[in-house]
């Protein structure tokens, strides 16, 4: 007998995904509409994506800049949610995977069919191994909810899906598994594209907003070394150090460059 599906929409941003995209729709086959939007795949991501039976859609070009790169992962989030045909959504990187409970308790939530948005838990991979013990946990973000509870997509980069007033998160206790899997290198030159993409998002660039990415960068520093000392004693699988660094890098830089953009205004 053929496992019912799951009346929930998935929906998957990619480009030239090939490489980890068919882990990812593996991991949601069971969900009922799978929506893959595509920035303009030159690999096999297409074929893998017809082969899992996903709608494909196209990302518009009033979303990318003129070299054909995406700045607004909201407005492509939103054009999702407008083609979904359920009103449960879901959605996933394509470098990313569902575990195989997490989609049993969605399954469990969409049956009940009571509107509603949910935190979903992140947890790292790193060379096959589901880490375990880290101080950026916890990692959540609301990866799944029901449209009559949320409104839309917001920011162009590091989206978030905003809540209606009245809604509150609940938080799921399965995991999203997030492999780690890019050099350093590959991972800087994604984080200085970002912080590229923020301080054009933010010009003019103000005193106001500066203080307050410095004010980020050092509640991030101070939270990640709190936590590092805090699970000193955790028994399990970690990350190298360096890995572990590269969010607050990341804050540290933007605050930098908010500074630099400051002083660099005619």
């Amino acid at each position: 007998m053929e496992t019912p599906k799951v009346p929930v929409t998935v929906s998957v941003l990619t480009k030239n995904s090939g490489k980890t995209l068919e882990r990812a729709l593996q991991s949601v086959s069971l969900c009922a509409e799978i929506i893959v939007c595509d920035g303009g795949s030159t690999d096999d991501t297409l074929d893998i994506a017809r082969r899992y039976g996903a709608r494909i859609l196209e990302q518009s070009v009033e979303f990318k800049d003129p070299m054909g790169k995406l700045v607004d992962f909201s407005g492509v989030r939103n054009a999702c949610l407008t083609a979904a045909t359920y009103p449960w959504h879901a959605y996933v990187d394509s470098d990313e995977y569902f575990s195989q409970s997490l989609v049993t308790e969605i399954a469990v939530i969409a049956a009940k069919n009571i509107p509603g948005a949910y935190w979903v838990p992140r947890h790292y991979v790193w060379e096959g191994k589901e880490i375990m013990c880290s101080p950026s946990y916890p990692s959540q973000q609301i990866r799944f909810f029901h449209t009559d509870a949320v409104t839309a997509f917001r920011k162009p980069i590091h989206e978030r899906i905003m809540e209606k007033d009245g809604t509150k998160a609940g938080v799921l206790s399965s995991c999203l598994l997030v492999p780690v899997v890019d050099s350093l290198q590959e991972s800087r030159t994604k984080t200085n594209r970002y912080i590229a993409l923020e301080i054009s998002r933010q010009k003019p660039i103000t005193i106001r907003k500066v203080y307050r990415e410095w004010r980020t960068a050092l509640r991030t520093l101070v939270r990640f070394l709190w936590r590092s000392l805090a699970t000193t004693s955790c028994v399990g699988t970690r990350l190298p150090f360096a890995r572990e660094w590269e969010g607050v890098r990341y804050q540290c830089m933007l605050a930098r460059a908010s500074l630099q953009a400051l002083f660099a205004r005619p």
